[in-house]
């Protein structure tokens, strides 16, 4: 259970930076610590950008309390060799945890976003140890590479759907919905993931979108070790923003 009402208070102050704030179910809610989160940032000063790598793409910079990521797109969204961007959050994050945060795209209709989570190299390393394979945005080099992780497909335009993703090798293991690509505002959505064991959940405005449990049928066992995250934009997004991002661990 949550120690006190003042811990939850102190969460949807955080996250809270539009009207409404999502209202995760109660299970969620008391499964996550957060009044201690493992990393957090609401990106107001260009100092930010010393925990993030991007691979890729044209430009990662920090405007009006976002993380702005941006690239030069090109006429055919289906080459994996265009101009496609992943900014890998530098700190190791723990193999269970709840990452959330707040995203727009430039076109709601038109790009896709990728989430990267329990990456590491596929023999047990640092996704920056130098001895992988240098990336720059190259999809196969993420997911059929010298990387094992987990790939949410969270927002992807006009496909209008999530797939989750397990690598080394590309495996669809569960697809759910995509709220964004029908939304018709200019406002934020607030993103939500739950990594717990071998169990994966996507929520979207505070809505579960997809959920899986990995019982290793598919792409060999569960991957259950501590790694890092990574956010991925193909190049026909062209801009998109990231707010209020933050890590919370499990209890």
């Amino acid at each position: 259970m949550i120690k006190s009402a003042l811990g939850i208070a102190a969460f949807l102050l955080l996250v809270s930076c539009s009207p409404k704030v999502p209202n995760y179910p109660e299970q969620l809610m008391n499964m996550v610590n957060w009044e201690e989160p493992i990393y957090q940032a609401n990106f107001a000063n260009r100092l930010e950008l010393k925990n993030w790598e991007l691979e890729g793409g044209k430009s990662m910079e920090i405007k009006n309390k976002a993380l702005c990521l941006e690239s030069e797109s090109r006429p055919d969204p289906s080459s994996l060799s265009g101009n496609h961007m992943v900014a890998w959050l530098k700190p190791e994050m723990p193999a269970d945890f709840f990452l959330t945060y707040r995203f727009r795209p430039e076109n709601k209709q038109e790009g896709l976003a990728i989430l990267f989570f329990n990456a590491r190299g596929v023999n047990g390393s640092s996704i920056f140890d130098k001895q992988l394979k240098k990336r720059a945005g190259y999809f196969p080099d993420y997911h059929s590479g010298d990387l094992n992780n987990y790939h949410i497909s969270y927002w992807s335009g006009k496909r209008q759907g999530a797939n989750l993703r397990k690598n080394h090798g590309f495996h669809l293991v569960a697809q759910g919905n995509d709220p964004i690509s029908t939304d018709s505002t200019d406002r934020f959505h607030r993103i939500g993931l739950l990594k717990k064991g071998k169990n994966i959940s996507l929520f979207v405005d505070g809505v579960e979108t997809l959920q899986y449990e990995d019982d290793g049928a598919v792409g060999g066992r569960a991957i259950t070790q501590p790694g890092w995250i990574g956010l991925r934009q193909m190049d026909h997004t062209h801009f998109a923003e990231y707010k209020d991002l933050a890590v919370y661990p499990l209890k």
